[in-house]
């Protein structure tokens, strides 16, 4: 891919236990997160640089975010929730 939007814009992992989670990586990226919550989810923000290149994401736990079997779900550039072994994987 040569020019234009990133491939993926937002990134999600899902996590059970979101304190844990986020204490090992900020241990082992050497960052800190930003807590949230929204839409009935708790989340804890990979840190961004505004206009900085490559895509932001979160850990995120509640409702729907099991992270036994599910890998991390990615956004592209139009919104679409892409997912390993999905139509262009």
């Amino acid at each position: 891919m040569s020019g234009g939007a990133n491939l993926v814009q937002w990134f999600e992992i899902p996590v059970s236990d979101l304190a844990r989670a986020t204490a090992f990586y900020e241990k082992v990226l050497g960052v800190s997160f930003t807590p949230l919550e929204q839409h009935g989810l708790r989340m804890a923000w990979f840190p961004t640089v505004d206009g900085g290149e490559g895509s932001g994401g979160a850990l995120v736990q509640g409702e729907g975010r099991t992270p036994a079997g599910r890998a991390p779900s990615c956004t592209s550039p139009s919104r679409t929730p892409w997912k390993p072994g999905s139509a262009g994987a």
